[in-house]
This record gives structure tokens, C-alpha cells and sequence, in this order.
């Protein structure tokens, strides 16, 4: 028996993101001085904003509101996303393993906002129900969202 969501602390993707959040402030340890007030606040205020618009979405009753934040989350990881992969070209992270599990957490994200719209995904890559909702799939690397225009 699953246990009901009672706050956003119970999302699986509020979760993922804030462990996100924390892993930006353990590897920004390590980066150059002069990348103090630059990449370093643009790496920590993407993370926790993304983090802060699904705690704030989760608070909505509005299908459309909620979704707009969800929506807004997604933004700021397509940022964070950005400034990982510089942060990996400049020398200052090792691996891939921020860029996939931000990767994750947008699927993850993407999944809630077709839940929280009614919509559900079919094998012919459209929707079984209002077929006219835009695709929330795939906002990074390796696909493109066919319309966000949905509020």
C-alpha cells in the first residue's frame, strides 16, 4: 500500500532536486575564486529555484497554475543543465553524473505535469486524451518540447 503525498517533502522529484541542490553546493567547493560571483550563484540559484517551484507548485489547487511551476522548474534546469556542462568543459566537475541526474529529475518533472493536466502519453508519441495539449517530453539534449504555449 503506497502512502498518500501529504507535502511536496513526499515527491520523489522534490526529493531528487533537492539532493541536486545539494550536490551544486558540494562541488561549487571546489571551483576557482573568480568563478565565486559568477558561475558559482548562477550553479546555486538555478538549483534551489527549481526546487522552490515545485515546492510552490505542489501548494496550488489550479491544475494550470500548478503546472506553470512545474513548468518554470523545468526552466531553471534547462539552466542548470547549461551551467553543468560548462562547469564540465571548464575543468571544474569530473563527470556526467550532475548532467544525468538532472536529466532525470526533467523526466521526472515531465511525468508530473502530464499527470497533474490529465494527460497521458501514447506509443504513437501524441495523447489519448485533448490530443491539442503540447508534448512536455524531452527538453534537453537529446529531443526538443513540440509547444509549451499550454497555459
Amino acid at each position: 500500500m503506497e502512502d498518500k503525498i501529504q507535502s511536496y517533502f513526499d515527491l520523489n522529484v522534490w526529493k531528487k532536486s533537492h539532493q541536486i541542490v545539494l550536490e551544486i553546493y558540494r562541488l561549487t567547493d571546489s571551483f576557482p575564486e573568480k568563478e565565486r560571483t559568477t558561475l558559482v550563484d548562477q550553479l546555486k540559484r538555478a538549483s534551489s529555484n527549481a526546487v522552490i517551484c515545485i515546492s510552490d507548485g505542489f501548494q496550488k489547487r489550479n491544475r494550470q497554475e500548478k503546472s506553470r511551476l512545474y513548468i518554470e522548474s523545468q526552466n531553471y534546469l534547462n539552466e542548470l543543465y547549461y551551467l553543468s556542462l560548462l562547469s564540465k568543459d571548464l575543468g571544474y566537475i569530473a563527470d556526467d553524473t550532475l548532467s544525468e541526474n538532472i536529466n532525470e529529475v526533467q523526466r521526472m518533472l515531465s511525468g508530473l505535469i502530464r499527470s497533474v493536466l490529465g494527460t497521458q502519453k501514447h506509443s504513437g508519441g501524441g495523447y489519448n486524451k485533448r490530443e491539442q495539449e503540447p508534448n512536455v517530453d524531452g527538453f534537453i539534449a537529446n529531443s526538443s518540447i513540440d509547444d509549451v504555449d499550454m497555459l
